[in-house]
Formats: structure tokens, C-alpha cells, sequence
């Protein structure tokens, strides 16, 4: 991209994402989920697209797929991004990832329907230093339908503080995603939104000012691949 294009871009007060459509691989794993996580390796890792606005943006994010569901690493280092607006100053908050998956990838159309979910992973920090994730299911603003009950142990997260930074990862049940076919149904739309309070936040696909956490449409396209 060249330096005019982005003076262009920066003109528009949009994100440089925008003029792209992605569709990026998710490989698959088994078993995708032990009780220490998923254990992604390099070759799990997704394109850091937040980087083509915010550079660098100190995230690795990996994926992976199974019949089981999906399971996500994320990893952030201060040290290795710049901090991006807003940063909520003396904000008790601790950092936070929302997930959003359509499981059918439905591209024309602007409001999510059942297949469309978004879910919450936040850390707080513990008496001991340690991280302790919390995990729920929450809906997609504006949605014209919701998915199915997500059954309670459906979801789940380990998480634990980087010396520069912290870690997640994060398991999503098939039971708790409706309409997931992965062997009938290979592409799958996501979008993720990471917050850290020092950092402020990184979406994935198209970010501020477009309506990235209501507008499945804005999602990245993702194919579950062998």
C-alpha cells in the first residue's frame, strides 16, 4: 500500500482493512483441546490483518478446527505494539477477547441471524499473580435471531500473564455453535476483538468507525482446511 493511498484512507477515517475482502486458512488438529489448552503451534498462526492499521500490533493469534468446535491462542506483547485509541485511562478493566463466528459465513446481509455468535473471554488478575479467565456467551447487538442455549461447559479458557503482556486460549464446543458443519459447511466467517488497557483495542476485519460487531458481512472469511 503505498503512503498516498493511506493519507487517502486516513482522510475517510476508515480502516485500511476496508478495501480488501479477507479469507484466511484455519487448519485442523486433534484432539483440538486438553486441560492445559490447545498447544497451537506456529503453523496454527492466522495473518495479524490489525497490523495493516496499526503497525506493529503485538498480537500472535492461532486457530485451529476439529469436529470437536475451535479452539483460538491468543498472545499479546506490549513490548512489540503500539498502543492504539481509545485506551480506557484508569480503567479497572483487564484485558478482554470477544469472539464473534458465523458458522454459515453468510455475506449478504448486515444484521446476524441464528448462526451468528459472539462470545466473551475476560482475565482478571488474582491474589497470586495469576490470570483467571472468565467465559460467557453474550448476543450479537442487533441480531434479528439468536443461536441455540450454550450449554455450560460448552466454552472454556486458560490464561496466564507474559512478563510484557498475558496469553489466552480458548475452546468453543461445537455444542455451543449452531449450525457447525465443518465437514458440510468449510468456511466460517470471524471477527475478534482484543482489548488491553495499556494498549487499547485490535479488531481483526474492518474496525472503527464501520458497525464491525453488529455487520457479520464485515467479518473475515475463514476456511477450515486439512
Amino acid at each position: 500500500m503505498t503512503d498516498d493511498l493511506r493519507r487517502a484512507i486516513a482522510e475517510l477515517h476508515l480502516p485500511a482493512r476496508q478495501l480488501f475482502r479477507f479469507t484466511v486458512y484455519c487448519r485442523r488438529k486433534s484432539p483440538l483441546w486438553t486441560s492445559s489448552g490447545a498447544g497451537l503451534d506456529e503453523s496454527y498462526r492466522l495473518p495479524d490483518l490489525p497490523s495493516v492499521d496499526h503497525s506493529p500490533s503485538g498480537l500472535d493469534v492461532r486457530a485451529a478446527w476439529s469436529d470437536e468446535g475451535l479452539a483460538f491462542a491468543f498472545e499479546l506483547r506490549r513490548g512489540r505494539a503500539t498502543a492504539t485509541s481509545p485506551v480506557r485511562s484508569g480503567s479497572s478493566d483487564g484485558p478482554s477477547v470477544q469472539l464473534y463466528i458465523d458458522t454459515r459465513d453468510v455475506r449478504n446481509v448486515h444484521r446476524a441471524g441464528r448462526f451468528c455468535h459472539r462470545f466473551d473471554f475476560r482475565m482478571r488478575r488474582v491474589a497470586s499473580g495469576r490470570l483467571a479467565p472468565t467465559v460467557s456467551w453474550v448476543p450479537v447487538p442487533n441480531a434479528k435471531a439468536m443461536p441455540h442455549a450454550v450449554p455450560a461447559d460448552a466454552l472454556e479458557a486458560v490464561a496466564k500473564p507474559l512478563d510484557d503482556g498475558w496469553s489466552l486460549e480458548a475452546f468453543v464446543s461445537r455444542t455451543a455453535l449452531t449450525g457447525y458443519e465443518p465437514q458440510e459447511f468449510s468456511r466460517i466467517g470471524l471477527q475478534y476483538v482484543v482489548y488491553d488497557p495499556d494498549l487499547g483495542t485490535r479488531v481483526f476485519s474492518s474496525g472503527e468507525p464501520l458497525p464491525y460487531a453488529s455487520d457479520p458481512s464485515l467479518w473475515a472469511a475463514v476456511d477450515l482446511v486439512f
